[in-house]
């Protein structure tokens, strides 16, 4: 028997034939592998008889209306003389069909199979039918034609011709790299250039070179036929026509509108005018199941409804795609994707809708995530749409876009294998060992970074080495027909985390099409319908729960139509759950094959999301802390797809990343990020942070984060020294030993310490820290200790071995040291002379103090007897720093006319008056060096704290205030320093005067009071009383002697007085009507008569002082005649100012001008406004208020010029408001001359708006300002 069958094989023309005579040479020895191998060379025979058989009773023929049925004969030749032929026949050629029946006449498919490759698996399910009915075959078992793919084979020992997807002559190559059960392949719809294909293509040029009785037809629909033939080494190439009849095209760019409604109106457009044109079956190309839904939807609700509508799309279950190919009798439109471009050939087509869209897969190098987009389709592949059309009738083909922008499309589709990771592509030319991946021939050669891409992907699983070697584990993941991340879950939850039941069921789900629906129409109720399965903390959680729904299901079901429905009401597809199934089925014996068991127990969510976080490394992603995103890898932003039912988390791993309108994250889990230690180790960045001193465990440590291609994972304390003992050594020194911040004492320390604690005193003085302290500690230190010191156990191994004297400080060395800065003390003195005053001085050396710098300490006694500006200037020791800060704060332009700064400095300050401004003497200093600026600018400049002095006042001793700023100081302490006067003086004082006494011949004259200076005064107490005693400021003694006398004197008019106040004024009804707002009568009586005397005892009083007793009778007698003039006087003034101010009410009620007249009103007149208002300024009212009366006549004549005048006037009187606020904020004394300045506003206004009444006085605008600004900077300075 056995020599029967060597016998037999010795005849056979098997391609098996050599390899398997090798095997039984090989295992000669091992009789019970010979009878194994006997046993399968033996059933090969017999299929081989079977095929020859099964071939022998068929008639081969040939359609004569398929183009290529024209080319038989040159096809044969083609075949018979070359290894590889290259078959390009556009669309209705009946290449797909007819070239295996080709093959078989001419005598291949007996010893060794026909392969015959599609991309999609509905196209190898059909053409295996189509095939089959060609050959007379459709109604047989075991037919000779079959097909074989992922879930289904239905090849036999009878199988001559074998359709299947390229992806299973991929799984075939691993095991049977030779490809010996094949003696001809036929690679078809190369054009489509998928990864798949190109890889094929270039291993079968590799693999010809081996196996010269293989027979190898490419066919392309559209491909470029000279780089085809150039690749294949100028291979024959036979051109098929395809169009059997013609197909008119016709340009119908879609108009303005909303993006989908416009597109589904311009496709139910299209199709209504070719229907009128061509009575038969429409094919309308969109790009994606989407687009499809949405349109279907559309033309329901039009009269297309009418016609038979259907779907196709490769997520499409058997029924569904089944109803494309049956005749009901009825016009079809079928909307479908890319998927009818070339791999079906739908019957009846008679027009051809193309939206000229597509949905093209692309990988990101640089965001390296999957990019799903809709794009521009090629030429290539919009004629390969037109064509379907052609191949019954004449056919139309309607494109949705302008013949100029086809024109301008890309001429091709781009290869799968340029916008792909090639991650998997590499790991399969490592594991056939087929050499280095980068020289391997495609088509198209993939660019350097996109190998590098695919490398990182393996590094990132472990399948390859830092050397781009394969591993033993890449070994394995080759062995498990999916992608390598998803294979790599499923090594990792076998041989690390007993996971490996539940990973399969996740990974068999992950590698097949979503088996949930969610048909647009039933969007809502098909989410609360998978809400059945959700799980809140992970998306695989979810996918078991299916799993055992379906399975508990599948337990229970009564009858399969059940099922069905069951599957229905949850938006579930049977069929895509029966294809996880078996899928679940291979992946597992797959395992099972590799060694692996399954887990006894059911996994725990760590374990089992551990294993998963192996292949999604990537994929992983910190939720932002405010907006609704996730930061991912590599810098990628993401978001969780609006269809997940898990909850967020702060930190989610992805099943997958896809950027369609942004990027959106699918199949999310929660995860926790120090899970990624173990899994991520090799992939990890470490960076070191935070280095300093510990002092409780006495060493240097550092914050280890790890870094996970730029997301923070996981941070960690860790002992620096052995890291970076250098960097350690100085950290010891400077934070640990310098401040003494150890764990337990040391002797050397404690000496130290002592030592330095007597240099610290001379510190803040000289605002310095000398040698020792602490830059020179360190210095110090780094001298004595050796190298290796880095921490308390090598501090402590070191004074055991060396005793620590080597550490110890000299103190005398060291105070000698400090002795050498002696004239640098002299610049910081003790005491500083003020006005005659000796001020004590000391100092602070502290940034964080407000107080850091020199401080004053005043006596009470001394604060009116120094001047504030010698203070600016500092002490010699700091004042450079202070003019250097000064200089170095002004722009740029003019601080570089001061270069070089120190000359300059020294020069400055060699000249300089000390007893005057500071700034004031730089200006003037500048002046010298031609450059002018600004006091007001310069005073804005803050300085900080060490540059400027601070005050404390004592009184006895005790620190009553203190701050930054002498004349608030002063300001507030006014009332204790009157208190002490008062007190200190009282020996001197006469109450309640009420004539003339000697002692008025002191008045103003100073009285020392101790440690006080006090000045001779009249004093008006609360009670109207009058004092003559001494006060501390000689400005308050001249204005409170002046208001002393004036009363004194009404003491002597009170006849006067009474009379004024009963006589009244001749127009006071006038008067007091008019000011009504203002005053009562009575109030308006009193205060007119007080006026009247005041007024007329100011005038005769002046300045000059009647210290003599006759003096201050000539005073008595002149005021009294003065009353009767001043009378007349003051009631001519207030009748006209009253007769103008009720004018002015009058005018300007309902006049635009209202508002801004009735502020300058208010400046003017206020409730007491007589006690507020010189005599000299209220004779002016009367003019005032005619210039306002003339102002609102002119205003309709001259409104815009009103406008600019109010405008130049306002901007003035703002500037004068805001210094006098400044000034009292800064409680500086302002002068009546500044206060009065107001009044020269209202002269301005008569100027500008009632010329004819003249002014005082010449006034512009522009000599206001002037005079402003003067007058201001007089206040500065003071």
């Amino acid at each position: 028997m056995n020599s029967e069958i060597i016998d037999k094989l010795y005849k056979t023309n098997s391609p098996y034939k050599n390899y398997w005579l090798n095997q039984l040479k090989k295992h000669g020895h091992n009789s019970q592998k010979q009878e194994k191998l006997l046993a399968l060379i033996n059933h090969e025979l017999e299929a081989i008889d079977k095929r020859k058989t099964s071939i022998a009773n068929i008639k081969i023929s040939y359609p004569n209306e398929l183009p290529v049925s024209q080319a038989v004969e040159e096809i044969k030749a083609a075949i018979s003389q070359n290894q590889i032929t290259i078959v390009c026949g556009e669309t209705g050629s009946g290449k797909t069909t007819q070239l295996p029946k080709i093959l078989l006449e001419l005598g291949y498919g007996i010893n060794g199979l026909i392969g015959h490759t599609q991309p999609r698996r509905i196209a190898a399910k059909s053409l295996t039918s189509r095939i089959n009915y060609e050959l007379g075959l459709a109604n047989q078992e075991n037919a000779l034609v079959a097909c074989k793919m992922r879930f289904h084979d239905r090849t036999t020992q009878s199988t001559a011709i074998k359709l299947m997807t390229d992806g299973i002559l991929l799984q075939e190559i691993q095991n049977d790299r030779l490809l010996l059960q094949y003696s001809a392949l036929i690679i078809d719809e190369v054009h489509e250039r998928s990864l798949n294909i190109d890889f094929i293509l270039g291993y079968l040029k590799k693999l010809v070179v081996k196996r010269p009785d293989l027979k190898i037809i490419v066919t392309s629909a559209t491909l470029e036929t000279d780089k085809l033939v150039k690749f294949f080494n100028n291979a024959p190439l036979i051109n098929v026509s395809g169009k059997t009849y013609p197909v008119d095209i016709i340009y119908q760019p879609l108009g303005e509108g909303e993006e989908n409604e416009g597109l589904n109106q311009g496709i139910y457009q299209a199709i209504s005018a070719a229907l009128s044109i061509e009575r038969g079956h429409g094919l309308v190309f969109l790009p994606g199941e989407r687009e499809i839904k949405e349109c279907l939807n559309y033309l329901r609700k039009t009269e297309l409804r009418n016609y038979e509508l259907l779907a196709l799309f490769a997520r499409q279950n058997n029924e569904a795609q089944a109803q494309i190919f049956n005749d009901t009798g009825r016009i079809k439109i079928i909307l479908a994707t890319n998927i009818a471009e070339t791999s079906l050939t739908i019957p009846g087509i008679k027009f051809v809708i193309d939206s000229g869209l597509a949905k093209v897969k692309r990988y990101s190098i640089r965001n390296r995530v999957e990019q799903l987009q809709i794009e521009m389709a090629s030429q290539a592949s919009s004629n390969q749409r037109a064509g379907r059309a052609g191949r019954v009738s004449h056919g139309l083909c309607v494109r949705l876009f302008s013949e100029s922008e086809f024109k301008l499309r890309k001429q091709f589709t781009e290869p799968e294998l340029l916008r792909s990771n090639l991650a998997n592509v590499i790991l399969r030319m490592l594991a056939l060992n087929i050499g280095d991946p980068h020289e391997f021939e495609f088509l198209d050669q993939p660019e350097q970074k996109a190998f590098n891409d695919g490398y990182r992907t393996l590094f990132q699983v472990q399948a390859i080495d830092e050397n781009n070697r394969i591993t033993p584990l890449g070994r394995k993941l080759s062995q498990i027909p999916t992608d390598v991340q998803l294979a790599r879950i499923l090594v990792a939850a076998a041989e690390d985390y007993a996971s490996l039941n539940e990973a399969l069921i996740i990974i068999a789900f992950l590698a097949i099409q979503d088996p949930r629906e969610t048909p647009l129409e039933h969007q809502q109720l098909a989410r609360e319908r998978h809400q059945l399965w959700a799980d809140k903390n992970s998306a695989f959680i979810q996918i078991l729960n299916i799993w055992r729904w379906y399975h508990n299901e599948l337990e229970h079901k009564k009858s399969n139509r059940k099922l069905q429905e069951a599957c229905h009401k949850q938006f579930i597809s049977l069929v895509r759950l029966r294809e996880w199934h078996e899928l679940h089925r291979q992946l597992k014996e797959i395992m099972i094959g590799l060694g692996y068991k399954a887990n006894a127990n059911e996994a725990a969510y760590r374990e089992l999301h551990s294993a998963i976080l192996h292949g999604f490394i990537t994929n992983i992603g910190q939720k932002d802390l405010v907006d609704n995103h996730y930061l991912g890898t590599n810098s990628k932003k993401f978001y969780i797809h609006p269809g997940e039912l898990s909850d967020s988390a702060k930190w989610m791993v992805a099943g997958s990343l896809v950027e369609t309108s942004r990027l959106y994250a699918r199949n999310c889990a929660q995860i926790e990020p120090q899970w990624l230690n173990r899994i991520a180790s090799h992939l990890y960045k470490y960076t070191y942070s935070s280095q300093r001193w510990d002092k409780k465990r006495g060493e240097v440590i550092a914050t280890k984060s790890s870094m996970l291609y730029g997301l923070l994972i996981d941070s960690t304390k860790v002992s620096y020294g052995l890291i970076n003992p250098s960097e350690s050594r100085e950290i010891f020194i400077k934070e640990g030993l310098v401040p003494a911040e150890l764990n337990k004492k040391y002797s050397f320390i404690t000496h130290n310490q002592n030592v330095i604690n007597e240099l610290e005193k001379l510190e803040d003085k000289l605002r310095t820290y000398f040698m020792l302290i602490d830059d020179e500690l360190f210095s110090f230190y780094v001298e004595k200790l050796p190298v290796e010191i880095i921490d308390q156990v090598t501090l402590d191994n070191y004074i055991a071995a060396n005793g620590d004297n080597n550490l110890r400080l000299d103190k005398n060395e060291f105070i000698a040291r400090i002795n050498k800065d002696g004239e640098k003390l002299e610049l910081f003195p003790d005491y500083m002379l003020n006005n005659g005053q000796k001020i004590k001085l000391n100092y602070i050396f502290d940034h964080e103090n407000p107080e850091d710098g020199v401080i004053a300490n005043i006596d009470l006694s001394q604060l009116e007897q120094i001047e504030d500006k010698q203070f600016e200037w500092l002490v010699p020791g700091i004042i450079r720093d202070k003019v250097s800060f000064l200089i170095k704060s002004l722009p740029k332009t003019v601080r570089l006319a001061f270069n070089p700064l120190n000359e300059s400095i020294t020069e400055f300050l060699a000249g300089s008056d000390t007893n005057d401004s500071l700034i004031n003497q730089l200006i003037n200093y500048a002046k010298t060096k031609k450059i002018e600026l600004d006091y007001q600018n310069l005073a804005k400049i803050a300085f900080p704290h060490h540059l400027c002095c601070h005050f404390r006042i004592f009184d006895n001793k005790k620190l009553i205030k203190s701050g930054d700023d002498l004349s608030l100081i002063r300001t507030e302490l006014n009332p204790v320093l009157d208190k002490l006067v008062v007190k200190q003086s009282a020996g001197v004082q006469i109450n309640d005067l009420s004539g003339f006494i000697p002692e008025f011949a002191n008045l103003g004259n100073k009285i020392e009071l101790g440690k006080i200076n006090g000045y001779y005064s009249l004093i008006v107490e609360k009670d109207g009383s009058i004092t003559y005693g001494v006060v501390s400021k000689v400005e308050q003694a001249r204005l409170s002697t002046r208001r002393g006398f004036i009363n004194l004197v009404k003491l002597q008019l009170k006849d006067q007085l009474k009379y004024l106040q009963s006589r009244k004024l001749p127009d006071f009804m006038k008067i007091s009507l008019t000011f009504s707002a203002f005053y009562t009568k009575d109030k308006l009586s009193e205060t007119i008569a007080n006026y009247i005397v005041n007024q007329a005892i100011s005038d005769v009083l002046a300045d000059k002082l009647p210290k003599t007793e006759a003096l201050y009778n000539q005073l008595i007698s002149n005021s009294r005649q003065n009353i009767s003039k001043l009378t007349l006087e003051l009631n001519n003034t207030l009748s006209k100012t009253a007769a103008f101010y009720q004018q002015v009410k009058q005018q300007v009620e309902n006049h635009p001008l209202a508002e801004e007249i009735e502020i300058q009103l208010d400046d003017l007149f206020y409730e007491n406004f007589l006690n507020y208002t010189k005599w000299q300024h209220l004779t002016n009212f009367p003019r005032y208020l005619q210039a306002i009366i003339t102002r609102v006549d002119r205003y309709t004549k001259s409104a815009a010029r009103d406008t600019i005048n109010a405008n130049e006037i306002s901007s003035i009187y703002d500037k004068w408001y805001n210094y006098v606020d400044k000034l009292e904020s800064m409680h500086k004394v302002v002068k009546s001359e500044l206060y009065n300045f107001r009044y020269k506003i209202e002269e301005l206004r008569i100027s500008l708006f009632a010329e004819g009444l003249k002014t005082l006085y010449p006034v512009s605008a522009k000599r206001l300002l002037t005079e402003l600004e003067q007058l201001y900077l007089e206040h500065l300075t003071a």
